[in-house]
């Protein structure tokens, strides 16, 4: 049997929303947004999520990879659209984390 070359089988890459403007989920930090559609996907560090987003009237897409952050997009997966605000906090321990309130 004859090998294949890599490219030849993976599949292709494609972007979930490329007709829509890409922000960096950092850009949400301390303001309101609207989480209007999320995909979960895999990746090389565990599960991400891939989402649209209304910030100011405009419609984006982002990708949450923080799992609090992760985690709350979960629980409220099937209840969108929620107006959400991206914080960031601090453990008992120290440690700063992102989060949804």
């Amino acid at each position: 049997m004859e090998a294949k070359k890599l490219k030849d089988v993976m599949p292709e890459r494609k972007e979930l929303y490329p007709d829509v403007e890409r922000i960096e989920s950092s850009q949400l930090m301390g303001k309101e947004f609207t989480l209007k559609e999320v995909n979960e996907l895999s990746g090389k560090h565990g599960a991400f999520y891939v989402a649209l987003v209304e910030l100011n009237g405009k419609t984006h897409s982002t990708a949450f990879g923080s799992k609090v952050v992760n985690d709350r997009i979960k629980q409220v997966a099937d209840k969108l659209p929620v107006i959400a605000k991206m914080v960031e906090k601090k453990s008992k321990e120290g440690r700063v984390y992102y989060d949804l309130e």
